[in-house]
């Protein structure tokens, strides 16, 4: 909010961005987080996408109450899902 320049490490200390890479490990990392996130289920991931737009700008209770409403229930592979967790 100062428009102040700061370097990529203090970002990172003052939490303005999650991860930092070389410039030559940028390509490796994009390629693991997204491969972290589409191991993830699909269902999952578009169910809180579409949530956190719908609920953007609403109060905590307003908020709660409509995921609440809308939950999207179970994904499809939960059950492979939990097994395949449990397992660890």
């Amino acid at each position: 909010m100062t428009g102040r320049t700061v370097e990529a490490a203090e970002a990172a200390d003052i939490g303005l961005v999650d991860l930092l890479a070389p410039a030559s490990g940028l390509d490796d990392l994009l390629a693991s987080l997204a491969g972290d996130v589409l191991a993830n289920s699909w269902h999952t991931n578009f169910a809180t996408k579409r949530l956190m737009r719908e609920t953007d700008g609403m109060s905590l209770a307003q908020g709660l109450a409509h995921e609440h409403y809308r939950h999207p229930g179970f994904a499809p592979d939960y059950q492979e899902r939990i097994a395949r967790f449990r397992g660890k």
